[in-house]
Parts: structure tokens; C-alpha cells; sequence
């Protein structure tokens, strides 16, 4: 990993907006984490979620942590959502890190049909893909090709699927 960030503008602050699950904290403090190392200023979090404040506080790197209690809330029945806004007014223009995977929420995964059916078996198992995952990010993160990466486990990926 490049720990040197490639030609950074200086900034004062950087945003993180995040509202996810529980279980995405792995990737959100990894992400968290690489954006302090790059930028070498706290990280400022914008999410939802009663567990954020209390799970990411101590992280290194963190700065504030705004977060809402609905986000799907009607904005004028929402005093949170507009205390949001007027905190994101003063903090002004930053680098901003929209992490939200827009159709997460709908998918429900099942290999169930394509195993039965079709005899699939998965070729990487879960840690290999969140390996592949957390190592992609990292590249991106740190702002580096990720052409190389991505090309790499293509062919990782091919080769064990040829097998």
C-alpha cells in the first residue's frame, strides 16, 4: 500500500456520508481510516443509526459524527434533518465520500435456484470477496491505479474458475 498521498490539496476537513447497516462499518472505518491517512485531517461522518456515535468515536481519524434519526422523514417534520443541513452550510465546501450503495436495500440474494439447477458453486468464498472488496477500496482510497488491481483479480478470479 502507498502510504503517501499523491498530490493532495490541502484541505481542512473531509465528509463521509453514510446510511447503512450495522454490518457496513467494516468497510466505513477502513474508508474512514484511509481518508485521514490521505488527507491528514479528521474524517467528518454524516449517518444514521443509534450504534454509529457510540461504535465510531474513538476510531482514529474521526471528526464529527452528525447523524439523523430517519432519513426518510418528510425534511419539514424532520428537526434533525434540518439541523443537518445548517451544519452542513457551515462547514462549507469539502471533499465529500457519498458511500451508499443505491440498491442494496432491495436485493435479496439467494444461489439457491443457480446450485439446484444449474450445479453453480461459488469460486470465491466470502472472506476471498471481502478480501478482493477491502483491497480494491484501499487502492481507491489511497488514490492509486485501479486498473491494475481490478485487472489482477480478474485473472486471480478466471484462473480458479477455469479450474
Amino acid at each position: 500500500m502507498n502510504p503517501e498521498p499523491t498530490s493532495v490539496v490541502p484541505v481542512d476537513r473531509v465528509l463521509v456520508v453514510r446510511f447503512g447497516a450495522l454490518g457496513d462499518m467494516v468497510l466505513l472505518t477502513n474508508m474512514i481510516q484511509r481518508l485521514h491517512a490521505r488527507f491528514r485531517v479528521p474524517v467528518d461522518l454524516v449517518s444514521s443509526g443509534s450504534w454509529t456515535v457510540p461504535l465510531l468515536q474513538d476510531q482514529p481519524g474521526i471528526g464529527e459524527i452528525v447523524t439523523i434519526g430517519s432519513r426518510r422523514r418528510p425534511y419539514w417534520l424532520s428537526p434533525d434533518q434540518r439541523q443537518l443541513v445548517q451544519w452542513l452550510r457551515a462547514l462549507g465546501p469539502v471533499p465529500t465520500w457519498f458511500a451508499h450503495p443505491h440498491e442494496a436495500g432491495h436485493l435479496a440474494l439467494d444461489s439457491t435456484k443457480a446450485r439446484t439447477e444449474l450445479g453453480w458453486r461459488p469460486v470465491w468464498d466470502l472472506s476471498q470477496a471481502l478480501e478482493a472488496i477491502v483491497e480494491w477500496y484501499a487502492v481507491f482510497l489511497d488514490d492509486r491505479e485501479v486498473r491494475t488491481v481490478t485487472l489482477d483479480q480478474i485473472e486471480r478470479f478466471s484462473t480458479l474458475s477455469a479450474r
